[in-house]
């Protein structure tokens, strides 16, 4: 039987992929779908192979949004001139970094620490 919070788990879970359709630039990655042998004993954390799971359905994602191209470009650019690229995409948001944030993009989800 289905607790209230499984309830209000799953109604916001419709939400948001409700919401997330609403936009173009918005990608929603179903966690749902996860096996459980991707799971800690306890079921409710991501074990190694979970973590690696993970990491695949983003890069999924990633690359069905056709962001790749764009990963490659900002690679070899410095970090004000990706953050420029990004804030100038996002009206309103000033995103700061003195660290490479972007890994390479030849970078595969084996190569993903999944510690």
């Amino acid at each position: 039987e289905w607790s209230c919070l499984n309830k209000e788990v799953t109604q916001t879970n419709a939400q948001l992929k409700q919401l997330s359709e609403q936009f173009d630039n918005v990608t929603l990655v179903e966690l749902s779908t996860a096996e459980r042998s991707l799971h800690t004993r306890q079921g409710m954390h991501f074990n190694s192979r979970g973590k690696k799971w993970l990491a695949e359905q983003i890069a999924k994602a990633v690359r069905g949004r056709g962001c790749s191209e764009q990963v490659a470009a900002h690679s070899s650019n410095t970090n004000n001139e990706a953050f420029d690229s990004i804030n100038q995409q996002t009206p309103g948001v000033r995103h700061e970094s003195s660290e490479n944030f972007l890994p390479p993009p030849t970078t595969s989800p084996d190569q993903l620490e999944t510690g």
